[in-house]
């Protein structure tokens, strides 16, 4: 949850990548309009989703541009 769902976010959580390989491959790539190539792209919070995804390895992910990352997740957040 978030905005006003009154939930948490973990913003570095494993809960992130499952749902975003989940949302490739069990909706996106299965809708009307897809080729069944996937790319992410994203900044800041957008960019670390992109690569929490990426790290599931989700079939269909072709390519992903992400910027704005954080290099220090303990100095940063």
């Amino acid at each position: 949850g978030a905005g006003a769902s009154g939930g948490a976010i973990d913003a570095i959580g494993r809960q992130n990548g499952q749902d975003g390989y989940d949302v490739i491959e069990k909706w996106i790539v299965q809708q009307p309009w897809s080729n069944g190539n996937v790319a992410l792209h994203g900044h800041s919070w957008g960019g670390s989703t992109a690569f929490m995804i990426a790290a599931t390895n989700p079939p269909h992910l072709k390519a992903v541009a992400a910027s704005g990352l954080f290099d220090d997740i303990y100095r940063d957040i």
